[in-house]
């Protein structure tokens, strides 16, 4: 059986740092290169959730409400900003 290691948040992973990097320098591509990341971040806090690591999914929903303040967590539903 595989395991897998999460990285804390914060903890920039070299496939972040690339991320970050990529958005910054593909101006074209960067509202696409955002919304992947946070689509991902918006997985893993469910997932963690799901597995029983409610701490795990509270330290990267705080991260994810840092990184997108202003973005829904549900598509459409402007309640659902992960800030409130």
């Amino acid at each position: 059986m595989k395991s897998f290691e999460f990285a804390q948040p914060g903890d920039h992973s070299q496939g972040e740092l690339r991320l970050e990097q990529a958005a910054r320098e593909d101006e074209k591509n960067r509202d696409h290169i955002q919304k992947a990341h946070r689509n991902f971040l918006r997985d893993a806090v469910y997932f963690l959730y799901m597995y029983n690591r409610p701490a795990d999914a509270a330290e990267w929903y705080r991260y994810l409400a840092t990184q997108y303040p202003d973005k829904p967590l549900i598509t459409g539903d402007t309640n659902s900003l992960p800030a409130r």
